[in-house]
């Protein structure tokens, strides 16, 4: 919760801390991994967002959101064979974010890119 209220004040460093914490505590927690994730990409540190959101798909592999996040993570980092799997996952699992990768910033590296316009339907 204190993760969560400092994400909601700006302070992203010390809610990254914070959650840190919460996944020690709790690894399996989605919410958390997924919160951590949102940080660490909004301080910068692509990396440590892709390894939350790995997590956050082995603690649930079923959940379409872990896999849409990781996408465009990986997309951010210029992975687009990991991103384009992450996101067909996603894709598949639930078809309404089809809606969102129109909008994503996230996926401009990869816009251009036959194999996701093929993915997305042109969509993007």
């Amino acid at each position: 919760l204190r993760g969560d209220a400092l994400i909601a004040l700006g302070c992203l460093r010390d809610a990254a801390l914070c959650l840190e914490q919460a996944a020690e505590i709790a690894p399996g927690n989605l919410h958390v991994w997924l919160s951590l994730g949102w940080c660490y990409k909004r301080i910068g540190q692509i990396d440590l967002a892709i390894a939350a959101l790995e997590e956050a798909v082995a603690a649930e592999p079923s959940e379409a959101i872990a896999h849409y996040n990781l996408a465009c993570y990986l997309s951010l980092a210029g992975d687009k064979s990991l991103a384009l799997a992450h996101l067909a996952r996603a894709l598949v699992m639930d078809p309404n974010f089809r809606d969102q990768v129109a909008t994503e910033r996230d996926f401009d590296p990869l816009r251009s890119d036959a194999d996701f316009r093929l993915l997305t339907g042109a969509l993007a």
